[in-house]
């Protein structure tokens, strides 16, 4: 019987439902942290694309990954089959703040929790602009679902802050958010 967070957790759709393959195992036997990484970005993405990310990407838009922090809680061994299940957390203007939980299906636990920043930036001009309005709307609905699903106290305290007023400064070279 599964405990009544992870419950919860695994009645999420979820994002991805894969299996660990022999190109995601390292030296020591388990899937190495890139892959639990890429697993956390991919089902956001994946989560995103019907909600408005799938337009804005028409128009020339993306997700960048600006923060992240991981937890890993157990290892996932070859062949094991895990699922990850995005939630959306909260948003700014630009910002959307994310959490990605790995569920290890074969050992019915948490394997690891990914909590992360994506900025909406255009790939043109490489900066971050602001949600199109009806990608902001789903975005919204989706936060609002997600609210009930979400233990604030394994989150990180530094990860999602206000966002600061706008720079009447002209920006620094590089990514500009």
């Amino acid at each position: 019987m599964l405990d009544p967070f992870l419950d919860g957790i695994t009645r999420l759709p979820a994002a991805t439902d894969t299996h660990v393959s022999g190109e995601l195992v390292d030296a020591n036997g388990h899937m190495s942290l890139p892959h639990y990484v890429t697993a956390g970005v991919r089902s956001v993405w994946n989560r995103a694309l019907p909600l408005g990310l799938a337009e804005a990407r028409a128009d020339g838009l993306s997700l960048f990954v600006s923060e992240q922090h991981s937890r890993f809680l157990g290892e996932m061994l070859l062949g094991e089959r895990y699922t990850v299940h995005a939630l959306f957390l909260d948003r700014s203007n630009r910002a959307l703040h994310t959490l990605a939980y790995i569920v290890d299906r074969s050992r019915q636990r948490l394997a690891c929790r990914i909590e992360s920043v994506h900025i909406l930036v255009s790939m043109q001009t490489r900066r971050s602009l602001a949600f199109p309005s009806s990608f902001a709307t789903q975005l919204d609905r989706a936060i609002h679902e997600d609210r009930n699903h979400v233990d604030d106290s394994t989150l990180c305290s530094g990860l999602w802050r206000t966002p600061a007023p706008e720079p009447s400064a002209a920006p620094r070279d590089g990514l500009h958010i």
